[in-house]
């Protein structure tokens, strides 16, 4: 994670939060204008991950070029970020706008190489066209010895939406724990997401099971939507 400390002209302040300058560098509440709409974003480093929650004003979900701004805003252009689509019993959502990122600070996420998984000619297992809150859909579930692949793509240039992707996942997947990568700059998958604007792709490791954060995490401070107005205000 960067030093939150240079985006001090979008922090904001939020009762029960630390405001040290050490903490400063690491956490805080922060406000961002992104496309004609307000962001309420919280930072934090605890119980071994880096964790960054962002909330749309207008009370839409944010997209997921929306979260690839935050993560640029937050990161080092070679860290590799988590979204998670988790275990129905692990799902916490104290707030159905918000959705979180997240960088492991021990045990490292299995990361896919998408040139190597290409190279390897992975297995088709599925090829679906499906719709969902009335858009049209179509996903591919590919497989090779190191990972379970489905690429979703919307037909009108633009990405599929998180609930989209959460119906897709919880059809291919079931109840395991599959994930998206914002992910480093110049890798392949970096490359994959600025040049298929209509596409995201979701990983499963073959051999290894993801561990996810503890759930305490999400819902540990509950910011209200009374506070989250006043902090926007301006």
């Amino acid at each position: 994670m960067k030093n939150l400390m240079a985006l001090n002209l979008n922090r904001v302040h939020i009762d029960g939060y630390s405001e040290t300058n050490e903490s400063k560098q690491t956490s805080g509440a922060f406000k961002f204008d992104i496309n004609g709409d307000k962001y309420f974003v919280i930072a934090s480093v605890g119980c071994g991950w880096q964790h960054v929650s962002v909330s749309s004003y207008s009370g839409g979900i944010p997209s997921w070029d929306i979260m690839e701004t935050i993560k640029k805003k937050f990161f080092e252009s070679e860290e590799r970020v988590v979204e998670f689509h988790p275990k129905k019993a692990d799902y916490v959502n104290n707030k159905e706008n918000c959705l979180h990122m997240w960088i492991p600070l021990e045990d490292k996420i299995p990361y896919p190489d998408l040139n190597e998984f290409k190279k390897n000619k992975p297995q088709l297992l599925c090829k679906k066209v499906i719709q969902i809150d009335g858009v049209i859909y179509s996903y591919t579930h590919s497989k090779n010895e190191e990972f379970e692949q489905v690429e979703v793509k919307s037909g009108f240039n633009k990405r599929p939406t998180w609930n989209a992707m959460c119906k897709i996942k919880q059809e291919v997947f079931g109840d395991e724990v599959a994930v998206s990568f914002h992910g480093e700059k110049g890798d392949s998958l970096t490359k994959f997401n600025d040049k298929n604007t209509d596409s995201i792709l979701l990983w499963k490791p073959v051999k290894q099971e993801i561990k996810t954060p503890p759930s305490i995490l999400v819902g540990f401070k509950d910011v209200s939507s009374e506070e989250i107005e006043n902090a926007l205000s301006y």
